[in-house]
């Protein structure tokens, strides 16, 4: 049986991580490309996050 908490933990994806994902997708990124694709999406994920709270926390009012 699974604990609650475990299927909350992620794992971080290293620039690394997505040379090698992409690479397998046959796209050639070097390691600078990879860390700016990273932020990007980090930067992406916040923002529909705060979308989505914003917007939550409008309804229960």
């Amino acid at each position: 049986m699974r604990k609650a908490d475990e299927g909350c933990q992620m794992e971080k994806i290293t620039p690394e991580k997505v040379v090698q994902m992409l690479k397998a997708k046959g796209m050639e990124v070097s390691l600078e490309e990879a860390t700016s694709i990273l932020k990007f999406l980090q930067l992406l994920a916040d923002a529909v996050v705060s979308q989505y709270l914003g917007r939550e926390c409008k309804e229960h009012k």
